[in-house]
């Protein structure tokens, strides 16, 4: 048969991190590797040497295992190849290559769905205090809704606020009116308007109305 038209070269690698001391390898630690080495493959050699090491509890020995983790050189992410990455941050494979790793970030996971049939626009908490009990949904045709905070559902909604988009809203407390409840509400051309409303038990209230 004939010889193999490619072949990897070999590059020398050691492992840092910034993770606490039980997920840490070795520092004299080194392997060879093939320099189509890709992510799967550094997890991979991660993970069974941090279990060969013995330093992790049970419970982390479980969380290793479902943890994606991602790799960097001089600050650039490993994305193809160990290759290709050299080849961006200008190393060869002679020196030793220095690779830092770290848990990948895991993707957010909804708690909460709240369908609805207009495009939403923007959203703003009631900023006041620690927690937000409340927050304000804004709509593509004008519309804005009222949340509770802890059960995520309607408490009031308001039709037409706006005649059109409503491109922005401040949603707070006012400790100079006794704590009320202010809404700060803008649209877009071509109706673009400004509207200041009291929030009450019954819907909102317009304050003030300023066209832009």
């Amino acid at each position: 048969t004939a010889p193999d038209q490619h072949e990897a070269a070999q590059a020398t690698l050691t492992f840092r991190t910034s993770l606490p001391e039980q997920y840490r390898l070795q520092e004299d630690f080194q392997i060879d590797l093939s320099t189509d080495t890709i992510n799967q493959d550094l997890t991979q050699v991660v993970k069974e040497m941090l279990s060969e090491q013995g330093s992790l509890s049970e419970e982390e020995e479980k969380l290793l295992k479902t943890r994606r983790m991602q790799f960097m050189v001089n600050d650039v992410f490993l994305t193809a190849t160990l290759q290709d990455l050299m080849e961006k941050v200008k190393i060869t494979s002679e020196s030793v290559v220095e690779v830092w790793y770290s848990f990948a970030l895991e993707k957010p996971k909804p708690k909460v769905s709240i369908p609805q049939d207009e495009w939403v626009s923007t959203i703003s908490t009631l900023s006041h205090g620690a927690s937000a009990r409340s927050y304000a949904v804004a709509f593509f045709n004008g519309d804005l809704k009222l949340f509770d905070g802890n059960k995520h559902e309607e408490k009031q909604v308001v039709k037409g606020l706006h005649q059109d988009r409503i491109s922005d809203a401040l949603y707070f407390k006012s400790d100079a009116l006794n704590g009320s409840k202010l809404l700060l509400s803008c649209s877009q051309a071509p109706f673009p308007d400004m509207k200041l409303s009291l929030v009450t038990k019954h819907g909102l209230k317009v304050l003030q109305q300023t066209p832009q």
